[in-house]
């Protein structure tokens, strides 16, 4: 279910930390409307994949080089998704 009834988006929320310390963290709405939990998933996948390429590139400009990070989900069907590309034609809405 939708966490924002009148305009049904879900939230998405992700939090980095290094050595315990947190560096960046997000709770928002998601810019689309997901029609599954596997969408909804998906979504916030992609957009912590996306900052957390841009804190590594941010952190490598700074001269503090971190080794590859490790992105962490818990749906079983996103992660399913994410490893076979042949569903890509059911998914490209997304």
């Amino acid at each position: 279910m939708a966490s924002d009834r009148y305009n049904r988006r879900s939230t998405t929320g992700y939090v980095f930390t290094i050595s315990g310390t947190t560096i960046s963290w997000v709770s928002k709405l998601q810019s689309v409307v997901a029609l599954s939990t596997m969408e909804v998933e998906y979504v916030a996948t992609i957009e912590a994949s996306k900052e957390m390429i841009w804190l590594q590139r941010f952190l490598d400009e700074l001269g503090k080089k971190q080794e590859l990070g490790r992105l962490y989900s818990d749906r079983q069907s996103a992660i399913h998704l994410e490893k076979n590309s042949p569903f890509h034609s059911k998914t490209k809405h997304i």
